[in-house]
């Protein structure tokens, strides 16, 4: 798996990885699952989208910078 962070990508208005490497993933679609680091643990999601990208289930949670890994 490769570690790296989320951000938003204006060009394409979607979120993307940028992974420690320098790579970037290309994009997330709807459905797109990969784990997020919280409270020193992995934890399994997906990134949706209604009228703004989100986690089910993370309602509240800040996407921008919030590290990633898939």
């Amino acid at each position: 798996m490769k570690e790296g962070f989320l951000y938003y990508d204006k060009s394409c208005g979607r979120y993307d990885i940028v992974f420690n490497d320098g790579s970037y993933y290309g994009g997330l679609h709807c459905g797109d699952c990969f784990e997020i680091h919280m409270n020193g643990d992995w934890t399994p999601v997906r990134i949706e989208y209604s009228r703004e990208w989100y986690l089910p289930g993370f309602i509240d949670i800040r996407l921008d910078s919030l590290k990633v890994r898939m």
